[in-house]
């Protein structure tokens, strides 16, 4: 109680502004305990109070005061009286607020952000060149964006020693300028990359910088992606382009001179040697344009997976001896000197023939194209520790260095420009390279140079092709029958009657003439609606057709609907009617589905049609050997 009378007594104050009946009413309730505390503690040690507090005012506004004093006793150490001052602190303590809340607001900022903040003080050298600098500040994103730990108080050299001066002259601008950056770049040192923000905080004197910033390492990453991918596609299309020209000229050079031969051959105004040589190269160009028609297709099944191997027993060394002779003439024409060196102890291997014979075509066809006129081939099959090889080697226009890695892919030419010596859609080596992965093999080009020659070797792992001894023995049997030249045959139509169906006319009527030239009677179809009314008619008529000979992609209906509907109609073996699907769907998934559809055999187009008569006959029993014909 004498604490109150003694405040009330002993302080002054204006009348009127303080609410209650005196200063003691004024002092907010929650500030109340701490005063009296702070007064008793004054008294009881003989020391100056000090404290700070609200008053509340009459209209309920906050007064901030602050009260300094000393208690004043009497020589029994009694207190008298409060001597000090009251000071009005209400602006001070706004301002401390404002900062108290800023600060808080920062430092919520600072923790929460996803960017990596510090800030650093930087250390010049005696002529304010920068050598390092200090973290004064980090936040709890900074260790993750960097993978620094505990940086705070130490400098960049002790955490990263090798870090790249450009940190540190960029950081130091900031700090003597006060001009801020904001940048990218690469960490060379941390192996990141780093979108940066710097600028100067504090004093100019204290040279100190602050940054802002993110690791945009994965976000690079994912750019230079996009940009080698875009450089890639750019690359792709310079390509598709240059093969589709390249890909017109070489339809169109066969073209030309087929139609040019054609037009020729039709006045009738030149010899027979003339007549013969025409002839020939009609044959030639389109059997070039067959080749090229054949590797595109080819390509399209190694691109859609669907490049399948029929894998057999086959003696290596027989067909690369057969690939030999079928390059002779060309080597012939050349004047080329071939030379060979064949291990035949290597045996049988499992493959698929056809496909290495194109592979053996194609190095053996290059070597011939690069090789000038008198230049030299060779050619070596061997047994390379536990490897087959199959190398061929030519002393022609050679490869240059910087072509060599693309040597194998899909329309890479060397000289692919108008001017170039050489032809070819630039697939053929890339069809080499799939067809010996896809039999367990790899194939690889050396050479010193342009001009210098080149050495192509393909490889085969013995345990990928070698054959188990019980299977080489199963198969000595076929083996010593392939070695045996068989007995020329004699295809006899003689009297066949064959129903050929075709929406083409041209392919109709060559067929037509072929078959009737060999003694056939031939009746003609140009859709399945048209062939199947001759086929009701001759079982009408008692005058059943031996084959059918079908096309099998045609406008409304196609070959395997009609073949499934004659099939429908036969009751009996002696009803059943031998059908041959003649067509330009010439994959092996293609050839199942003829055969599944009902077809005895398919044939692929363009068709030799010796070759038909041949396969007609032996549908029919009409092979005959050919020294029984009369002639």
């Amino acid at each position: 109680q004498y604490r109150a009378i003694f405040l009330h007594q002993t302080i002054i104050f204006a009348e009127g502004n303080i609410v209650g009946d005196g200063f003691i009413d004024a002092i907010h309730p929650d500030d109340l305990p701490r005063v009296f505390d702070s007064i008793n503690e004054s008294i009881a040690n003989d020391i100056s109070f000090s404290e700070d507090y609200r008053l509340v005012q009459k209209d309920g506004s906050i007064l901030w005061v602050e009260a300094r004093g000393r208690i004043e006793q009497d020589i029994n150490g009694r207190p008298l009286q409060l001597n000090g001052v009251v000071l009005d602190i209400t602006e001070r303590k706004a301002t401390e607020s404002a900062m108290r809340e800023s600060e808080e607001r920062y430092r919520t900022l600072f923790e929460a952000i996803d960017n990596g903040f510090c800030v650093l003080e930087m250390i010049y050298d005696e002529n304010e060149n920068p050598i390092d600098y200090r973290f004064l500040e980090t936040n709890p994103t900074f260790q993750k964006q960097t993978g620094l730990r505990d940086a705070i108080g130490k400098t960049a050299r002790e955490l990263v020693p090798d870090l790249d001066k450009f940190w540190f002259e960029t950081y130091g601008r900031v700090g003597l300028t006060g001009e801020s950056v904001q940048f990218e770049n690469w960490a060379e040192a941390m192996q990141r990359w780093f979108d940066v923000h710097a600028f100067r905080v504090g004093p100019p004197e204290k040279h100190r910088v602050a940054l802002l910033f993110t690791d945009i390492t994965d976000r690079k990453i994912g750019e230079d992606a996009l940009r080698r991918a875009h450089i890639q596609s750019e690359e792709t299309n310079r390509l598709k382009d240059q093969f589709l020209a390249t890909l017109s000229h070489e339809l169109r050079t066969p073209l030309n001179a087929i139609l040019g031969w054609a037009n020729i051959l039709r006045t009738n105004e030149m010899d027979r040697a003339t007549q013969q040589k025409g002839l020939e190269t009609i044959e030639r160009n389109a059997r070039s344009q067959a080749q090229l028609i054949n590797d595109l297709l080819d390509v399209s099944r190694i691109l859609t997976g669907k490049m399948r191997l029929d894998l057999q027993p086959i003696e290596l060394s027989e067909l690369v001896e057969n690939a030999v002779k079928n390059v002779l003439p060309a080597i012939e024409a050349k004047q080329q000197l071939i030379e060979t060196n064949i291990d035949h102890s290597i045996g049988l291997i499992s493959a698929d023939a056809d496909r290495l014979t194109q592979v053996f075509w194609n190095l053996l066809s290059n070597a011939v194209k690069f090789t000038p006129k008198g230049g030299k081939i060779a050619v070596n099959l061997s047994r390379v520790e536990s490897q087959v090889q199959v190398q061929v080697s030519d002393n022609g226009e050679g490869i240059s260095a910087d072509f060599l890695p693309h040597l194998f892919e899909r329309f890479r030419q060397a000289d692919a420009s108008s001017t170039r010596t050489f032809g070819g859609l630039g697939i053929g080596l890339a069809l080499v390279r799939h067809l010996m992965e896809a039999h367990g093999g790899t194939v690889h080009a050396e050479s010193p140079g342009a001009g210098q020659g080149s050495t192509f070797s393909v490889v085969f792992p013995l345990q990928a092709v070698r054959i188990p001894a019980e299977d080489v023995m199963n198969n000595v049997e076929s083996v010593m029958r392939r070695n045996i030249e068989e007995e020329p045959l004699y295809s006899d139509l003689e009297g066949l009657r064959i129903l050929v169906v075709d929406d083409e006319a041209d392919a109709r009527d060559m067929i037509q003439l072929a078959l009737q030239h060999r003694g056939a009677e031939v009746i003609v179809a140009s859709h399945v609606v048209g062939a199947f009314e001759r086929f009701l008619e001759s079982r009408e008529e008692n005058r059943p057709f031996d084959v059918l000979v079908s096309d099998v992609g045609m406008p409304g209906s196609d070959g395997y609907q009609l073949i499934r509907r004659i099939r429908s109609f036969e009751t009996s073996r002696e009803d059943f009617l031998p059908a041959i699907a003649l067509t330009a769907f010439a994959s092996p998934k293609d050839r199942m589905n003829a055969l599944l559809a009902g077809f005895q055999e398919h044939v692929a187009k363009p068709v030799d049609p010796a070759d038909l008569a041949t396969t007609i006959a032996g549908l029919t029993g009409r092979l005959v050997p050919s020294d029984d014909v009369l002639h």
